[in-house]
């Protein structure tokens, strides 16, 4: 995972389970299928701990001090890193076909960006740089502003 190429093994169950996509490339005839493994080079691996955290225990991070979420270069993200790896782990969440954790996210997102404060502007840049756009966070993010 990541272009660190850092290894996970993981339980094929579960990531077929939880997974849309690991359900397609673990099945049927596909290289990865019958090797079992599979490379997610794009893939923040942050993003992927807080992913396998959700198959194992059903868990999100609740504070920066919770793991490895942050990104990679905590200057390209001042005072938003972990925002920014909420985001990232919803945005693998999409890719993924993860709907349960995608939803979980983004109710974590609703409460504090319709309640508290909306997304500093990195945040927002972010999302709309890396989802599709007919992604309802970024509706929320639209909706956070105005």
């Amino acid at each position: 995972v990541g272009p660190e190429k850092k290894a996970y093994t993981l339980h094929k169950a579960l990531l077929v389970h939880h997974s849309g996509y690991f359900r397609g490339a673990l099945s049927g005839d596909w290289v990865e299928a019958k090797e079992g493994t599979i490379h997610l080079e794009d893939v923040h691996t942050g993003a992927f701990n807080i992913f396998v955290n959700w198959i194992y225990a059903g868990q999100l991070p609740t504070s920066p001090r919770s793991g490895e979420f942050a990104p990679h270069d905590p200057e390209e993200f001042p005072g938003c890193s972990f925002a920014i790896g909420r985001l990232r782990a919803y945005i693998l969440a999409d890719m993924l076909i993860v709907p349960s954790l995608k939803d979980a996210l983004f109710d974590i997102e609703y409460k504090w960006y319709s309640v508290l404060q909306p997304p500093r502007v990195k945040v927002a840049i972010f999302a709309f740089e890396n989802l599709p756009a007919t992604d309802p966070f970024l509706q929320l993010l639209v909706d956070s502003y105005c």
